[in-house]
């Protein structure tokens, strides 16, 4: 993951990908920005989001409401629950 970081902070290329150049211009606009690595045990709803995108074998999915299983994940993460990953 500390790839991801680093990507993140290296100068814009012409060679980035839309995604990495967009991550990159919120980070430089937004006012206060702390980037670190999480591990998915420790996020339920990255855990959960990865999961669906890998189950559905979709690159992007849009959900009209929020889940209840990505809801009770959130309040998790909030509450500092760790878990086994999905």
């Amino acid at each position: 993951m500390g790839c991801v970081i680093q990507l993140l902070q290296e100068p814009t290329t012409s060679r980035d990908s839309v995604l990495l150049r967009d991550a990159k211009w919120m980070l430089r606009n937004a006012p206060v920005v702390k980037v670190s690595h999480v591990y998915r045990e420790d996020n339920r709803c990255a855990d959960w989001v990865t999961k669906q995108v890998q189950d559905s074998g979709v690159d992007l999915e849009l959900f009209d409401d929020f889940l209840i299983e990505l809801v009770l994940a959130a309040e998790e993460d909030e509450r500092g629950v760790s878990s086994e990953r999905l």
